[in-house]
């Protein structure tokens, strides 16, 4: 989040002390002042705080992106691994606006009563489940029609077996390595797939007017506190080696923040 110092010639929808983000201002934003294009920035709304306009952009209009991409019918099953994040919380929030219901996997026990009383409608501890027998059992035989994977690895053929025949896995991350590992068997039979996502292709695929309208609705869901993500702890600019250190953070679940005074 930054406060409009000056605007440039011919900028009229900014003004000076008015509170903005970025729509893809890049790298180079930990500093006091900089330079950014009048057509990468967004107007905060009163009623945001910094620590929930600061978070606006990379999770929440992905989880929107996801979503879209995963087209789930209404009344139809979206799975997704890593679902106590901070992005798959704000997936089961947003996913229920939709009419779409949510199997979420998680790893620790705590988590599932958290999540189901986020909204989400079914919760699986992978620790101590087998993730296949109950997506089956949660879905009548069928299988969910889709799956998010931010994992990849191994873990994708998880997914790819608790979904219905001719679903498709969508990897948005590697967090469990840079190759994927899928038996021949579980895709060829059933016709299943695997895609990757993206949010600059994604958002890439629409004019200006469509991103403006994503970026109003997103900041419109987080000001109603439709989408609610967490807020950390926050750190001066000058200690912004503790901020790393915060973030690295074993089981971390909020955001780390770092303010310019």
């Amino acid at each position: 989040v930054g406060v409009v110092e000056k605007v440039g010639a011919g900028v009229t929808q900014f003004k000076q002390g008015q509170r903005v983000v970025g729509a893809g201002w890049g790298v180079g934003t930990w500093a006091h002042y900089i330079t950014v294009s009048a057509e990468k920035t967004v107007a905060v709304p009163e009623n945001l705080s910094d620590e929930t306009a600061a978070q606006w952009f990379v999770n929440p209009v992905t989880v929107m992106g996801l979503v879209d991409a995963a087209a789930v019918p209404q009344g139809g099953y979206l799975l997704q691994g890593a679902a106590g994040s901070t992005l798959g919380k704000m997936l089961i929030q947003y996913a229920k606006t939709k009419g779409i219901k949510t199997i979420n996997i998680v790893r620790r026990q705590e988590q599932v009563q958290e999540l189901k009383d986020l909204g989400g409608d079914e919760v699986i501890n992978s620790s101590e489940e087998d993730v296949e027998e109950r997506v089956q059992a949660i879905t009548g035989g069928k299988g969910a029609h889709s799956a998010l994977d931010p994992i990849g690895g191994t873990f994708t053929q998880v997914l790819l077996k608790g979904l219905r025949p001719g679903g498709t896995v969508l990897l948005y991350g590697a967090l469990g390595g840079r190759e994927v590992t899928l038996p021949v068997f579980d895709v060829l039979p059933f016709c299943r797939f695997v895609g990757g996502f993206i949010l600059p292709f994604w958002l890439g695929q629409k004019s200006q007017e469509d991103k403006r309208a994503v970026f109003r609705e997103t900041l419109k869901l987080l000001g109603e506190g439709t989408l609610t993500p967490q807020a950390g702890e926050v750190f001066p600019l000058e200690k912004a080696h503790e901020a790393i250190a915060a973030h690295s953070t074993a089981g971390r679940s909020a955001k780390v923040f770092l303010k310019s005074e």
